[in-house]
């Protein structure tokens, strides 16, 4: 059961502090909201890349956390990503190795 969501985040990119999309799968749709929280500069496989920083906002007892690193430099594409299932044990992440943009 996959799910799709656009990686290149214009609402960020327009300065919104809070965004919020609807994502859809085989179960429906289902409204996930974010919180910008920081600029960071992050050092990747690429080099060094100025990020904004957003959490997944969740229930406030919610043990999951989510942090997603977009570059502006590229288009805001994702570069980073930090999931915890509980506090302090990193489920899955992800980091950037390459980036190629489609032709518009």
């Amino acid at each position: 059961m996959p799910v799709h969501i656009c990686w290149h985040w214009p609402m960020i990119a327009r300065g919104y502090e809070e965004p919020c999309y609807d994502v859809v799968s085989d179960d429906g749709a289902e409204l996930f909201c974010f919180r910008v929280t920081k600029k960071e500069t992050i050092k990747t496989a690429l080099g060094e890349l100025d990020t904004v920083v957003v959490e997944r906002l969740r229930k406030p007892n919610s043990p999951r956390h989510t942090q997603f690193w977009f570059a502006s430099s590229l288009h805001y594409a994702i570069v980073k990503l930090v999931h915890q299932e509980k506090k302090g044990n990193t489920a899955y992440s992800l980091e950037i190795t390459y980036y190629k943009r489609d032709s518009d």
